[in-house]
């Protein structure tokens, strides 16, 4: 793997970019020789030694702490390095922009988790027999067994006379919502297109598409393409198209961990 060094003089202009943001960062952090080691580090081995040494700092993140803020000012930029990293690993080389839809590599969150560990979190069944409308909903900030905080919530996805409690990650990168191919069958959609449904969340009527076959079209290296499925499947994803359509005000909490979807009356 490339070190920070080697990706500030390579192609990949928006691994660069990235990088060399992260590298003035640690100016104000680092010491010119532990700037130069950081360096010479790869994407991992920094962001490993970054998170050390933010752990070492008294725990006053929300009390306005310069040195937390510095820190993660480093963090973040070698974060979005590592996740495209991460990603390209899985999945080659980047899709073609031609046919570029929505993809997240989602490793911490398992279709099985959904009637399990995350149903305990939310403190509600998966698929359970959900009223189509509810007031201000809660969620929760879910440190999932990675580490990584996921914004998660549980809306009424209704359909068909039926209305069942669907555990939805929220994702502010999603240009559409996801249902999984699992919620529209227990909804007793006979026949599911391979593109889209319609359905009410919380009572709002969406178009959602079906995480279990989406796919994504990639450059084959030989002129032509190949089509991969998406790196969520079997996942709900709540997007930015249904918060816009819905009107949603949307509350985050980092302190308590708790969202809040307000919906308009």
């Amino acid at each position: 793997m490339s070190t920070l060094e080697e990706i500030l003089h390579s192609g990949h202009s928006v691994w660069r970019e990235r990088v060399e943001r992260a590298s003035k960062a640690a100016t104000f952090v680092l010491t010119m020789d532990e700037h130069r080691m950081l360096m010479n580090q790869t994407v991992n081995a920094a962001v490993g030694a970054m998170r050390s040494r933010r752990n070492l700092l008294p725990d006053s993140k929300h009390d306005g702490n310069t040195s937390f803020t510095q820190l993660d000012d480093v963090i973040l930029p070698l974060l979005q390095v590592q996740r495209d990293m991460d990603m390209e690993d899985v999945l080659g080389p980047y899709p073609s922009t031609s046919d570029v839809v929505f993809d997240v590599l989602i490793s911490d969150v398992k279709p099985d988790d959904l009637p399990l560990r995350i149903s305990e979190a939310l403190e509600t069944q998966y698929l359970s027999e959900m009223a189509t409308r509810q007031g201000p909903v809660k969620g929760i900030i879910y440190n999932t067994k990675d580490t990584t905080l996921r914004v998660l919530v549980t809306l009424p996805v209704s359909m068909r006379g039926k209305s069942l409690a669907t555990h939805f990650i929220f994702d502010t990168g999603a240009p559409r919502t996801y249902l999984a191919l699992s919620v529209l069958e227990a909804l007793g959609v006979p026949e599911v297109s391979l593109h889209s449904e319609v359905v009410r969340i919380n009572g709002v009527k969406a178009s959602v598409s079906v995480s279990d076959t989406s796919k994504l079209s990639y450059d084959d290296g030989n002129g032509g393409t190949i089509q991969k499925p998406c790196h969520f499947v079997g996942l709900n994803i709540l997007g930015m198209d249904f918060l816009d359509r819905a009107g949603i005000e949307l509350t985050i909490n980092m302190k308590t961990n708790a969202t809040t979807f307000t919906f308009p009356s």
